[in-house]
Order: C-alpha cells, then sequence, then structure tokens
C-alpha cells in the first residue's frame, strides 16, 4: 500500500501537490518523464487560475456566494466545515436536477465527494482576486470566529471598514440560491468574472481572449488559435516556446510507450505506437528549423521565472532529447542514445518500480502512460471561456 506525504509552505503548493494526485488516473497529465514543473510554469503562465480538475466557470462563484452567506448566519470555526459540506450538497443536488449536468464536480459522489469545489477551486479564486482572505482553506475556517470579532469592533469605530474575506464587488447570487444553481451565467456574473481576469491576470492568454467575443472555432491546442496577431508580445513569446515544448517532448513519451509495448512483446502496441512515433517525426521534420534555432536559453528563463525549482538533471534530460530530437526524429526509434536516455530516466524517477526493467511493474501497463499531448489546461480554459462568452452574448 503506497501513501503520500508532504511540506508545504503555501496554498499554492498544497493545490499543486493535489491536483498532481487527482491527474495520475489522466492519460493526458501523467507525467511519466519528470517534466511537470515545465507544464505547470506554462500552464501557470498562460492560464492562472485554472486547473485541470476544474470543471465549470461558475464554480468561482457558487464557492463565494456560499461562504458569504454563512458568513452572514455567522457560521463559527467549529461548524463551518459541516455546514458548508451540507451547502455544497444542495448545489449538486441542484444542478443535477438542471438541463446541463456536465461538469457537476460530485454527480455521482453526492456528500461522500471527497474533494469538493470550495477546495478544488480555492487557489484559483485567491488568482483571480475574488477570494481577499490569503490562507488556506482550513485557515479560512479558523480564522472566522476572529474575523466576526474584528468586525464587529470595526463597525463598532466610526470610519473604519472591515477587511472582508471576499471581494466586495462580487454580484449577488440568484434567488434562492443554491437550491436554483445552475451554470449558466447572467451577464452580470459573465462581466463580473471577465473583469476580475482582466484585472488580475491581464499578462496572460486567458485574459487576451477575453478581449475577443469568441474562441473562433475550437482548437486542440493554444497555439492553433486563429487570430495570433491579436495576442500579446509577451503571450506569443510564451506560446511559441510552450509549443516547441509540447511538441518535441511529445515524442518522448511516445518512445517511452513503443520501448514498454516492446518489452511486452506486444505486438499491436508496438504497431501502434511505432505509427504514432513515424507521424511525430515527420511533424517534428515539417518544423526542424524552428527547433534547431529555438532559443533556449530564453526557454529556460521563462521556465525559471515562473517556477521556483527546476531540477538540473530534469533539464539535462529535456535539452539531452531536444538535441537528439533535432538531429534526426525519423530514425529516434531505433536510436541507442534515445533508447538509453529514456531508460536513464525512467531509471532515475522511479528506481525499482521502472517498468523498463522490472517485470511486475511492466505488467501494471495499461498500454498507455502519459501519451497525451502538453496542452498547458487549455481544455479546462476553453470550457470557461466559452461559459463566459455564452453568459456576456445574453445570459
Amino acid at each position: 500500500m503506497s501513501s503520500f506525504s508532504w511540506l508545504s509552505y503555501s496554498e499554492a503548493e498544497r493545490e499543486r501537490t493535489r491536483d498532481l494526485i487527482s491527474q495520475f488516473s489522466e492519460r493526458d497529465t501523467r507525467d511519466e518523464l519528470g517534466i511537470g514543473r515545465i507544464r505547470d510554469a506554462f500552464a501557470d503562465l498562460l492560464f492562472p487560475g485554472v486547473t485541470t480538475i476544474q470543471t465549470r466557470v461558475k464554480y468561482f462563484l457558487f464557492v463565494p456566494w456560499m461562504y458569504r452567506d454563512l458568513e452572514k448566519k455567522q457560521a463559527s470555526s467549529t461548524n463551518i466545515e459541516s455546514k458548508a459540506r451540507r451547502y455544497e450538497v444542495r448545489v449538486i443536488e441542484a444542478l443535477m436536477k438542471g438541463d446541463d449536468p456536465e461538469g457537476v464536480i460530485g454527480r455521482y459522489s453526492k456528500g461522500d465527494l471527497q474533494r469538493f469545489p470550495s477546495n478544488i477551486y480555492w487557489a484559483g479564486l485567491g488568482t483571480w482576486n475574488i477570494r481577499r482572505f490569503n490562507g488556506s482553506q482550513n485557515e479560512y475556517h479558523d480564522s472566522l470566529d476572529v474575523h466576526y470579532q474584528l468586525q464587529q469592533e470595526q463597525e463598532d469605530r466610526v470610519g473604519e471598514t472591515p477587511h472582508p474575506n471576499w471581494d466586495p464587488a462580487l454580484p449577488d447570487p440568484p434567488d434562492e440560491f443554491p437550491d436554483t444553481a445552475s451554470f449558466a451565467l447572467r451577464k452580470r456574473d459573465a462581466e463580473y468574472l471577465r473583469d476580475r481576469i482582466l484585472q488580475a491576470i491581464p499578462d496572460s492568454m486567458l485574459a487576451d481572449l477575453l478581449h475577443e467575443s469568441e474562441l473562433g472555432g475550437t482548437p486542440d491546442f493554444p497555439w492553433e488559435y486563429p487570430h495570433q496577431s491579436r495576442l500579446s508580445d509577451e503571450v506569443r513569446e510564451c506560446l511559441h516556446h510552450a509549443r516547441n515544448f509540447s511538441e518535441i517532448m511529445h515524442g518522448a513519451a511516445l518512445l517511452y510507450n513503443l520501448m514498454l509495448a516492446r518489452k511486452a512483446a506486444d505486438e499491436d502496441r508496438i504497431e501502434e505506437y511505432s505509427t504514432k512515433f513515424e507521424r511525430w517525426g515527420q511533424m517534428i521534420g515539417s518544423r526542424l528549423s524552428e527547433f534547431r534555432n529555438w532559443d533556449l536559453n530564453r526557454f529556460w528563463e521563462i521556465v525559471t521565472e515562473a517556477s521556483t525549482n527546476t531540477p538540473v538533471r530534469m533539464q539535462r534530460f529535456v535539452e539531452r532529447w531536444i538535441e537528439i530530437a533535432s538531429d534526426s526524429p525519423e530514425e529516434l526509434a531505433n536510436d541507442d542514445a534515445a533508447l538509453q536516455l529514456i531508460e536513464r530516466r525512467e531509471r532515475r524517477l522511479k528506481g525499482g518500480r521502472a517498468r523498463l526493467s522490472n517485470q511486475s511493474a511492466l505488467e501494471q501497463w495499461s498500454g498507455e502512460a502519459g501519451t497525451g499531448q502538453l496542452a498547458y489546461r487549455w481544455n479546462t480554459a476553453k470550457t470557461h471561456l466559452e461559459d463566459i462568452f455564452a453568459g456576456l452574448e445574453g445570459g
């Protein structure tokens, strides 16, 4: 039986760790080759406050509406957690009665849900400056008794305004909320969320896209957005490096799975991954000059600015893979240097549980491991943007 433990010093780090654990079952987000810090650095730059396990943007309103209501009712530090849990279950039940159940968190678990939306969205609420309390969710719960006391003392003094835990500009919820909860945004809700994003994270792609009225189709990756010229210079530079990294490292993930298929003598998987790897090699070959002229110094500057820790061994692995892949991408499937690089990287990350050297670990391979190309939380961001655009158009 395995367990996790960690020391963390900020809500952002706790949120990142929880999301990491939640992503183990997600094909697109599993980090088999230890490059998650780079992925997260670009995701945080492009779409701050967004995580892969978020579903719909209106939870950015549901959560503060709930807590603001509970604060008005003077819910104590002792019982705020249980009251919030019951409140969130009511939201689940209301959403399931509507005609848009897609994205309901807890639609099956309901009261047995292990991680409620208030926790999933907590860090994002701070990033968008909707949450004004500076601390973790547990710290917020523990602070409420003192908050009520200070609030009363401040209100008793003429001219003093209590410091709110939530943005005072937050729109009021619809009548009879939470029993009338739905994912549809009223125009005032959409305008509020748009303004929060534009003010709190103005240098992001998320903010740039909110200057538009639509996404211009349904691009699979953020660099496929059709109106690149409308994005800021900073965002376009970030997208350039994010795209290069996503495309070239996708080959490492495909080769890793091809090596596993060969090790398992799985002919069907060998054929599948050989075909996928060949297509990848052709794509890289069509952009070879782009990769050979890639300014890696600037790439690492961007990553380092966004990430507090960039391990040296991870950096060496990435640079070596880029060097090999930029030479002869079509021949990598049988290139000893490439195969050894992947094998050494897995062994360094997983030790005795490395699939390429441990038969029992190999038998646990489902047939795909981290094969999805990095999109930097784009799918979640698209859903959030589409919800906001729909609200702005008419609510």
